[in-house]
């Protein structure tokens, strides 16, 4: 927390309608963040809200509660348990109301910049002490699980997560140190993995770059995807919560929905591209957990996910229906198609990867069917020195185990699939 000072002096402007509001104080001598689903104010009834713990980073969901005339009040849930049985009917389609603990009597100054009270619990009172650091648009209609909606969509929507875009989950990100692993060594440069000891994986982050090259874009594509992943985590914890979706069926909820356990394997690292690996098997309700493994290219330069159409010829858009797309307006919005090889590239893949027998498919009843499978999932990553990997990866659930190491090249003898600026993510090829 030693910068958690500095985020006071990014005040934003008075809060309007429809905006949530982060404050960032004191519980007793313990830091807290505070985010109200609109701007508070005395007697405010309609107000909910949650809160976090910097070293815990969970969140607890804020209800509104009554107050004297010149306060607001509210009054936070109790973690939902299996042993206690405390939340009995919350799948029923009207809930009962969630397990309440510990009273808030909060009084609001300086036009909404502060705000001071009394945090009561078991006959204990503290101080409270709040400044207001930021505002974001919120439909208070989306209710409590809805303040939650940001982060939990940053890994479809591609936003940003910054203090304007979401003071409250990027003060919960970037204001908690992070442990740092030992350096290690890649061809390009040198990199290690940052742990957030309250979600327990590390991730990478680029320590210098071959020939002194600028790794500030990377760092900061490889921080935000942390944030995400820990963030996501995070929420899982916040499920043991009957206010955010605790419903006795999710056996996930109040953990790290095995965030913990997830692998993170860095492969190639140079002044231009970047390949990593995530694994695991992930789980917070739902069907079935996700089982994954998947290769990650970075444009290092630019500090964007790699453009394999720069580098091969053969990579290519469709829209959802199949059809080829141009090539630069897919570029323009390229989350909004499906990426993968013409028929020349996947032709050279067939021809040059393990058979289906060296892979252990025989074609047996049940067996994978791997060919089907290639023109779909083919993924093109990189490693070592200048060797393309040829694999699989983003399969459904019931495929995943199907997912196989098809070829490895040196990037030099696929001059053929190769387009003009190839050269220029890879300087070998000019050699």
């Amino acid at each position: 927390m030693k910068h958690a000072a500095a985020i006071v002096l990014c005040l934003a402007a008075s809060p309007a309608f429809a905006e949530a509001v982060t404050y960032q104080g004191t519980i007793g001598d313990e830091p807290v963040f505070v985010e109200f689903s609109e701007p508070p104010h005395a007697g405010n009834a309609d107000i909910f809200g949650r809160y976090f713990y910097p070293e815990q980073g969970i969140d607890i969901p804020l209800h509104a509660a009554p107050a004297a005339r010149s306060r607001f009040g509210l009054v936070e849930e109790v973690a939902c348990s299996e042993e206690k049985k405390n939340c009995p009917h919350a799948q029923d389609e009207t809930p009962s109301d969630p397990p309440l603990g510990a009273k808030w009597q909060l009084e609001v100054a300086d036009d909404g910049r502060t705000i001071e009270g009394e945090f009561s619990l078991g006959g204990r009172n503290l101080p409270v002490a709040l400044e207001r650091i930021g505002t974001r648009d919120f439909d208070s209609a989306e209710g409590l699980q809805g303040l939650s909606g940001f982060a939990s969509s940053l890994f479809y929507s591609g936003a940003v997560l910054t203090l304007e875009t979401s003071p409250y989950d990027y003060a919960k990100m970037a204001l908690f140190a992070l442990d740092g692993g030992d350096a290690l060594e890649a061809t390009g440069g040198r990199y290690n993995y940052r742990t957030d000891i309250r979600t327990k994986f590390g991730f990478p982050r680029i320590i210098e770059l071959a020939g002194g090259s600028d790794d500030r874009p990377a760092n900061r594509y490889l921080e935000q995807r942390h944030w995400m992943m820990s963030l996501d985590a995070l929420w899982c914890v916040a499920q043991q919560y009957q206010g955010f979706g605790w419903n006795g069926y999710n056996y996930d909820a109040g953990t790290l929905g095995y965030w913990d356990e997830e692998h993170i394997e860095v492969h190639y690292l140079s002044p231009t591209v970047m390949t990593w690996t995530e694994s695991g098997s992930l789980s917070c309700g739902g069907a079935h957990p996700y089982n994954h493994y998947e290769y990650m290219n970075l444009d290092v330069t630019t500090g964007v996910p790699l453009d394999l159409s720069r580098i091969f010829k053969g990579w290519v858009a469709r829209d959802f229906d199949g059809n080829l797309v141009d090539l630069e307006a897919a570029r323009a919005n390229p989350r909004d198609y499906q990426w993968g090889p013409d028929e020349e590239l996947l032709a050279f893949v067939n021809a040059n990867r393990f058979t289906n027998e060296e892979l252990g498919f025989t074609g047996a009843e049940g067996d994978c069917p791997i060919d089907e499978l290639i023109p779909q999932y083919l993924a093109i990553s990189f490693k070592g020195s200048d060797v393309v990997h040829f694999g699989m990866d983003g399969l459904p659930h019931v495929a995943v185990a199907c997912a196989s190491d098809l070829y490895d090249a040196q990037i030099a003898d696929l001059a053929a699939l190769l387009t003009p600026e190839a050269a220029d993510y890879f300087p070998s090829l000019r050699e």
